[in-house]
């Protein structure tokens, strides 16, 4: 009987120790999950949050970088963590030592690259929010498991709420979530875990049975969720390389779709898109959604960027000005276009909404502020009192504490005229249709204003960026099931302390590198959306061995010509010589061949002109002028505000002939590829792309002692516009 009782107490004793531990387990994920629940109902109201936080510093400092200055914040947050951590590593010296410390750094390198290059004030937060999650689980997944596989069963549960974390952004009206986003929000958790992992004094020993079922039942949960995701939510398309200098996604799935959906949309798309403005913004995308229609949702989305980052660049020109001492009309004088004024007063209209909608009603607003637009650019009492006056007091507060440089305000309409050649070149008939594109003076001065700054570089627009364009969905689904069959059948080996835990680990970052899994999406996933190389826009010649040869005509080139006949231009590309040949013919019956030494002013007579630009970017090229006489004149020409000949530069090895008769000249020359500027670049890199133009003097013309002008791509008279220029391109094959 005493045996009995005794036993008794002991399991009643196990019990009570059974339901304590689990009660201390479950108290243990309260935290995780409080802190969990709060970033989920931040969700609705979080962008607000930041953007309402961001407006109290401009006013409490009297700045217009508050947004900015949160991010910095957040960095600055991380940052001194980081140095907590590092200072413990310092304390320790078991942490001491080179296998901890170099881990240490190269996650601290990870942690300054990726906050440095973060634009986004709301994705730096994101880096603390996650933090603070990944630290949560730690804690509390050690009351359930002393072993190793505390790791993968936190890492997984990151996993689980990042991915729940976009699937709610995703289902929420106002919000968007996306597949990117939670790349983003697993790094986020992953790295501090490294931190955590590196700071331990000593390692976890191997998971028991239980441990495993753990990390299966938690990694298949999180993989199933990001798959409900993922094939819902995920989109794809490609991305187009222009030879000019930009790139851009979108998701139509070919060049060709795009041109497609120009030519079938632009007669019906054009009236809506001229009632557009910048308080309709919101509700044109809505009503076209990106997945339903691609082409008018990128199409509004590329306009909304051109003319913001116009106004930007108008907005702070002025600010510059009033800074440096100027008187608010005289700053405003020196804004030297109207349509950047126009763009200005917009976007200043946007800023005070709030005056606007207290006087027309929100739901009213957009169709009154489109009617009575002339009106406030006219300097209507409206305009004046709502708007301008507040625009212009806070104006004249911020200048005093504020200045941007030149090349950063410069930069804002860079920005603005690569939208507009996006627009031009690929979305031309509807930008035509709808009258919203840009005269053709004011994008000739604006590309001159840019191009000898900015030429260098390549632009990547931010529209659709973060659509899928590295893999099919055959591909991804590839990835997905065989990340799947890892979690199943691999996880008692990642954390196990066997040979076997060493190819588990080998395994995981085969697939973490893609080699492993990727190769039998291409096999049985059909074509990859790889990045497309194509021109649109503008005239193209194509050449190469089968096709080596190309007729041109010359027309016209000032206004009102079009069409009037000038002479014609073979093109021939001979590869085995990587070499170009030109024979233009013209058609004279008084032919000028003024005598003057090599690189003198051979336009003053007749002459044929050659343009090459061998970077396609506008900022240098070559220019050859070749005169009845086989006087030659060769520069090297730097484009931008100021256009610069150098004449000392030669052309060497360059053939040239010419011959003429009572009506007729004509003229030969071959040029070698190679020695051109940036020739022998692009030859190694076999990127065949060569913006050109042709063009033709015609002096005293008819006895009249006018000159007349033709070219192969038309500039309005003067042929220093290299963004109106064709595109020769090249090749082997």
């Amino acid at each position: 009987m005493k045996e009995e009782t005794a036993r008794g107490k002991s399991r009643r004793g196990e019990e009570v120790d059974r339901a304590g531990r689990w009660g201390r387990v479950i108290r243990g994920f309260f935290p995780p999950a409080g802190w969990t629940l709060l970033i989920f109902c931040t969700l609705p109201f979080g962008s607000r949050l930041v953007r309402s936080a961001a407006t109290l510093l401009n006013e409490w400092f009297e700045i217009d970088y508050g947004y900015d200055l949160l991010g910095w914040i957040a960095a600055a947050i991380v940052g001194v963590a980081l140095v907590l951590i590092g200072a413990r590593f310092l304390g320790n010296p078991i942490l001491r030592r080179p296998t901890r410390v170099l881990p240490f750094l190269l996650i601290s390198s990870v942690y300054a690259v990726l906050l440095s290059e973060m634009e986004i004030a709301a994705e730096k937060i994101h880096f603390i929010e996650y933090g603070v999650l990944a630290y949560l689980f730690v804690r509390a997944w050690k009351r359930v498991t002393p072993s190793a596989a505390l790791w993968p069963l936190t890492f997984f549960s990151v996993v689980l709420v990042g991915t729940l974390d976009e699937f709610i952004q995703y289902l929420h009206p106002e919000r968007t979530g996306e597949f990117v986003d939670i790349c983003w929000n697993v790094i986020a958790g992953t790295l501090p875990l490294g931190m955590l992992r590196l700071s331990e004094d000593e390692s976890r020993g191997t998971p028991s049975r239980f441990d495993v079922r753990r990390m299966r039942l938690i990694g298949l949960f999180s993989w199933f969720v990001a798959g409900i995701f993922l094939f819902t939510a995920i989109e794809y398309g490609i991305e187009i390389r222009d030879p000019r200098g930009y790139r851009f996604h979108t998701r139509l799935p070919s060049p060709a779709a795009l041109h497609e959906e120009d030519e079938r949309l632009f007669k019906n798309a054009a009236p809506g898109l001229r009632r557009e403005n910048a308080f309709t913004y919101s509700s044109f995308l809505a009503a076209h959604p990106e997945k339903k229609e691609p082409f008018l949702n990128e199409f509004r989305v590329h306009l909304f960027r051109r003319n913001r980052y116009v106004a930007y660049y108008g907005h702070y020109s002025l600010r510059r000005s009033l800074h440096g001492g100027a008187a608010f009309d005289s700053a405003w004088r020196r804004i030297e276009n109207d349509a950047v004024r126009d763009a200005v007063r917009i976007y200043a209209a946007y800023l005070h909404r709030k005056e606007l909608q207290i006087r027309y009603g929100p739901l009213a607003l957009s169709r009154s502020f489109r009617r009575d637009l002339k009106e406030f650019l006219g300097g209507s009492d409206i305009w004046e009192k709502e708007v301008w006056k507040p625009y212009r007091r806070e104006q004249l507060r911020k200048a005093k504490t504020e200045e941007k440089s030149e090349t950063e305000i410069m930069k804002n309409l860079w920005i603005a005229e690569r939208e507009e050649e996006i627009l031009r070149n690929w979305f031309g008939r509807t930008l035509a249709a709808s009258g919203l594109g840009w005269p053709d003076a004011f994008r000739d001065r604006v590309f001159r204003k840019v191009a000898g700054r900015f030429g260098v570089e390549e632009y990547s627009s931010a529209v659709a960026k973060r659509i899928c364009t590295s893999w099919t969905k055959p591909v991804v689904t590839v990835i997905y099931f065989s990340s799947g069959f890892l979690i199943l059948f691999g996880a008692p080996f990642f954390v196990g302390k066997t040979r076997r835990g060493n190819i588990g680990r080998g395994v995981l970052l085969l697939l973490l590198v893609g080699t492993g899994v990727a190769a039998p999406g291409r096999l049985f996933g059909g074509p990859q959306h790889p990045a497309v190389s194509e021109i649109r826009g503008t005239k193209v010649l194509a050449l190469n061995k089968e096709q080596n040869r190309g007729v041109l005509l010359l027309q016209g080139n000032a206004a009102g010509t079009r069409g009037v006949r000038g002479g014609e231009v073979s093109v021939e590309w001979r590869p085995e010589r990587q070499s170009l040949v030109f024979e233009m013919k013209a058609l004279d019956t008084r032919i000028i061949a003024t005598p003057v030494p090599r690189d003198g002013e051979v336009w003053r007579g007749d002459a044929f002109e050659i343009f090459l630009d061998t970077e396609c970017r506008g900022r240098r090229y070559v220019e050859i002028e070749v005169s009845p006489g086989e006087t030659i004149a060769d520069a090297m020409v730097s484009f931008g505000e100021a256009i610069r000949f150098d004449s000392e530069w030669n052309l060497p090895e360059a053939s040239v002939e010419t011959n003429r008769d009572s009506d007729t000249w004509r003229a030969r020359l071959e040029i070698p590829l190679s020695r051109l500027e940036g020739g022998r670049r692009m030859i190694a890199r076999k990127e065949w792309w060569i913006r050109m133009n042709l063009g033709r003097v015609d002096s005293r013309k008819k006895g009249g002692g006018n000159y007349s002008y033709y070219a192969w791509c038309r500039t309005g008279g003067y042929f220093h516009k290299p963004n109106r220029w064709g595109i020769l391109v090249l090749g082997e094959d």
